[in-house]
């Protein structure tokens, strides 16, 4: 089993923080250009529980409509 730590991502933890839409995140980073989906943490129909100590755990969702070219449908789980 892999360690929580070695999972995790500067750039993801920074987007899961600002919460930012990907076409944001890529002009706050300065990337120019998207003409692909991003990963983002924004996201409808994502479920999370929080657990007796105060950790929520949020797993899949999508991120826009099948037009946008931001779209994408997640089947991650995040721990925060």
């Amino acid at each position: 089993m892999a360690n929580p730590e070695d999972l995790s991502n500067p750039v993801w933890e920074w987007l899961i923080r600002t919460e930012l839409w990907p076409f944001k995140a890529h002009r706050a980073a300065g990337a120019g250009e998207q003409n692909y989906p991003g990963w983002c943490f924004s996201r409808f129909g994502q479920s999370v529980t929080e657990l007796p100590d105060g950790t929520r755990i949020y797993v899949a969702g999508e991120h826009e409509d099948y037009y946008d070219p931001d779209f994408y449908i997640y089947n991650d789980v995040i721990v925060v």
